[in-house]
């Protein structure tokens, strides 16, 4: 378990009912990931805070995996992704403190990256039935930056801290990447 700025993400409960505790700060090391994690109203997403108003990160970095190429293919031609309703909420609130959110999409099972896509809009509440899933929520539109194959073995070097220091390409949907790291993997194309 990593732990930045002095503080560990792990608070543990003694009992269910009680509030677990938040300290005042956040941490100011803007390579710490965005939680999705806001079950008890309070913000958590490792970004500093002024005056309860999150600073904008520079970037954010995310895996994304596809079941299929067809939807690969409509989000090419049609600029547009959707997500699993579970990856929502990490999407758009990197999206809400993020100047910029880069998509790095993989097909699985086909051992390579397919291309990377810019996030340029928050989630709607609009779905494209063509993707041909009931568990993908609203769509949001992307900008394609690279649209052709990268394969795994150009990566292998690369791991991810916010992972357990797993090769990138060993990353769960919506898996967010350290901004470093992030970097490195958009940059061979």
């Amino acid at each position: 378990h990593k732990n930045y700025g002095g503080r560990s993400d792990y608070a543990p409960r003694s009992d269910r009912n009680e509030r677990r505790y938040q300290p005042r700060y956040q941490r100011a090391d803007p390579r710490s990931p965005v939680s999705a994690d806001t079950s008890d109203g309070e913000s958590n997403d490792g970004v500093e805070t002024t005056n309860k108003r999150p600073k904008r990160r520079p970037r954010s970095y995310f895996i994304i995996k596809c079941n299929n190429e067809k939807n690969m293919k409509i989000s090419f031609e049609r600029n547009i992704w959707a997500t699993t309703k579970s990856n929502e909420k990490r999407l758009d609130k990197a999206f809400a403190v993020s100047e910029e959110v880069f998509l790095v999409f993989s097909v699985k099972g086909k051992g390579r990256f397919q291309g990377v896509a810019k996030m340029v809009s928050g989630i709607s509440n609009k779905f494209c039935e063509e993707f041909g899933s009931t568990n993908l929520g609203g769509v949001f539109d992307v900008d394609w930056i690279y649209q052709e194959d990268l394969p795994f073995q150009a990566t292998q070097h690369l791991v991810n801290p916010w992972n357990d220091n797993k090769k990138v390409q060993i990353s769960r949907d919506a898996q967010e990447v350290e901004p470093n790291v992030g970097k490195a993997l958009i940059d061979p194309w």
